[in-house]
């Protein structure tokens, strides 16, 4: 074994790094991240030679030493451990070297930095200053963009002037046309996730999916992304009827729960969009139309293989963005169906989202699975966030409102929203609009029966 061999001979020849042995050991570290080959021996041994010496390497041998050794942490936990302490005194070694480090190799180090969490303020401030100097004038290559939106995005040490300049340099040098689908998809999901849209990205992605160029869970990342970015840009909202018609172009190759994944990002993001005339709710377009007309007779034929987040999605869809088709129903009562045997696997997002975007009194095909969710619901509150327990106490218990004590604890108000979803689950055969119709306030059958529980058990 080439590896092995390779460690072994290095055991035993002199620790010292000479010029040739620093070469070799900046090639070593690169070549093992480039081919996603963790060896734990030699990268220890790496390590051992580069801690404590890394003045002594050259600026390009630096940066791809600290690259290689980040690229490895993320591929095994072990040899992140590992070279930890090589980052603690890489500072040093930077500032002295950061006048020669060129554009790819400074933003090289600045990755490595950022996915290391050695966010040192100073030193990306000063990265980031070199870098803006440089950024337009240099060549460019998708994976720089990348790593570079990283580094100075939520990763690492945001930097609001450097991502725009990478918006810029993706939407006017020419870049995009050298991405890969995969790249392109990716660098659109941190841009969109740092609250920097644009437009061209999307409409790249947009153009190589509707011509089968660009893979169908790269298109769902890029939905997604716009979907969380939604309240973060309102460009970014925009952007579902651009994307619509290349989902419906590839709907019929998405997975099951790829398709609710997009088709719940798309109608999110779609019923967000405000009237910019009078505050209102816009018309939704009609390729976002033309997208779910599609999904509905796919969906319907796959409820029966969907995992109850797909379930849970597509129900939240369907009741938020309606068709008014007869399909449509059918869809509702083959989802409730499915849900009497998965009720148990749902975790507390999946409960609290439909809870939220299924309203009892328009869905009448959810009576039967009603108790089974309140239940379930119950016996996970401890997991909800509390904005979620909120949304269930505001939607689906008539606002509750338990009031908050001057420490702000919340752990009373979800204890009585457990209690009530248990009275609600209690209720086996009834309807889910009753429930809700009433308010607890004046309706104290749960009360009165906890009441004699109580007594119960003190008897």
């Amino acid at each position: 074994d080439l590896l092995a061999t390779t460690a072994q001979v290095l055991r035993l020849s002199d620790p010292g790094l000479n010029a040739s042995r620093r070469q070799a050991l900046s090639i070593l570290v690169w070549s093992l991240a480039t081919l996603e080959r963790v060896h734990l021996e030699l990268i220890q041994i790496a390590v051992s030679l580069s801690e404590g010496r890394l003045h002594e390497l050259k600026p390009f041998e630096l940066a791809s030493t600290l690259w290689a050794f980040a690229r490895l942490g993320q591929l095994s936990p072990a040899a992140k451990h590992m070279s930890s302490g090589v980052y603690r005194s890489a500072g040093e070694s930077i500032v002295t070297s950061m006048d020669q480090l060129g554009f790819r190799f400074l933003t090289m180090v600045a990755w490595s930095l950022a996915v290391t969490g050695n966010t040192d303020p100073e030193l990306f401030g000063r990265m980031a200053s070199r870098l803006l100097s440089m950024i337009r004038r240099a060549e460019i290559k998708p994976d720089l963009l990348l790593e570079l939106a990283e580094a100075f995005g939520s990763k690492g040490f945001r930097h609001e002037d450097l991502l725009l300049e990478v918006a810029w340099v993706a939407s006017n040098r020419g870049a995009l046309e050298t991405f890969d689908c995969h790249s392109l998809s990716q660098l659109c999901e941190v841009m969109i996730s740092e609250g920097v849209f644009c437009g061209q990205l999307v409409l790249r992605c947009a153009r190589l999916a509707e011509v089968g160029s660009m893979q169908p869970q790269d298109l769902a990342a890029v939905v997604v992304a716009v979907s969380n970015g939604r309240s973060l840009n309102s460009a970014a909202a925009s952007s579902v009827s651009i994307l619509a018609p290349a989902c419906t172009h590839l709907v019929q190759n998405f997975d099951s729960n790829t398709l609710a994944s997009v088709s719940w990002g798309i109608a999110l993001t779609a019923k967000s969009q405000p009237n910019s005339r009078d505050g209102s709710q816009q018309v939704v377009s009609q390729e976002v139309m033309t997208f779910f007309q599609a999904v509905l007779p796919i969906a319907l034929r796959r409820v029966t293989n969907c995992s109850g987040a797909a379930l849970v999605r597509f129900a939240a869809t369907f009741s938020r963005l309606s068709l008014a088709a007869m399909a449509e129903q059918q869809l509702h009562q083959a989802i409730a169906s499915r849900l009497m045997s998965c009720v148990g696997l749902l975790d507390a997002a999946d409960l609290a989202l439909f809870f939220a975007n299924v309203p009892a009194t328009q869905q009448s095909a959810y009576q039967a699975v009603w108790p089974n969710l309140c239940s379930e619901a119950a016996n996970q509150i401890d997991s909800f966030a509390d904005e979620d327990v909120r949304c269930i106490d505001d939607v689906c218990l008539e606002r509750l409102r338990m009031p908050v004590d001057q420490n702000n604890n919340f752990a009373r108000h979800r204890y009585e929203v457990a209690t009530r979803l248990r009275y609600l689950g209690q209720q086996n055969g009834g309807t889910m609009a009753a429930p809700m119709q009433q308010s607890f306030s004046g309706n104290n059958n749960w009360k009165q029966q906890q009441q004699q529980q109580q007594q119960q058990q003190q008897q």
